[in-house]
């Protein structure tokens, strides 16, 4: 599995979650900024090996907002759960008595 990341057009936002979800991805976590000047949102997603390529193309292409950051997409591996193929979830800690975390 791989985790693709990178800064698209918040105009072109909602087109571009659908033709990922068309292209096989279904975990995406957006965030957008809301200043004015900056037009853009913050975008991961993890995909399977195979749809790497297509995801990246269509941020590329459909969430292009004509910027150098644009092009700037990372590409990294994810560890999976050999038992059922999930992405492992990071732990940032537990909650423990007293307020503070591990």
């Amino acid at each position: 599995m791989k985790s693709v990341t990178g800064y698209v057009n918040q105009r072109r936002l909602h087109e571009l979650l659908r033709e990922l979800r068309n292209a096989g991805v279904r975990e995406i976590d957006v965030i957008e900024y809301f200043s004015q000047p900056a037009g853009i949102s913050h975008l991961r997603l993890v995909c399977q090996d195979e749809t790497v390529e297509k995801a990246c193309s269509l941020m590329a292409g459909i969430g292009s907002t004509g910027t150098a950051c644009d092009h700037c997409l990372r590409v990294v591996d994810v560890e999976t759960n050999a038992y059922d193929g999930n992405p492992l979830q990071t732990s940032y800690g537990s909650r423990q008595t007293g307020g503070s975390y591990a």
